[in-house]
């Protein structure tokens, strides 16, 4: 009976982990396209501002 708990505890956090790594996949997908997206705008309305590296976004304050 022991066993048998532990082994549905063990199935239970192995379903929770696979689902906060899922979450988490997309919640990195999410900001990645609002990174991309915000650097699409600064680009587009701040032509000619440089940045240190590509990664960086650097949109002067309004």
């Amino acid at each position: 009976m022991a066993a048998s708990n532990l082994e549905n505890q063990l199935h239970s956090a192995q379903k929770n982990l696979l689902f906060l790594q899922r979450e988490h996949a997309n919640t990195l997908k999410g900001l990645h396209a609002e990174i991309r997206r915000l650097q699409q705008h600064c680009t587009a309305h701040f032509p000619g501002e440089e940045t240190e590296t590509k990664s960086e976004v650097t949109c002067p304050r309004s």
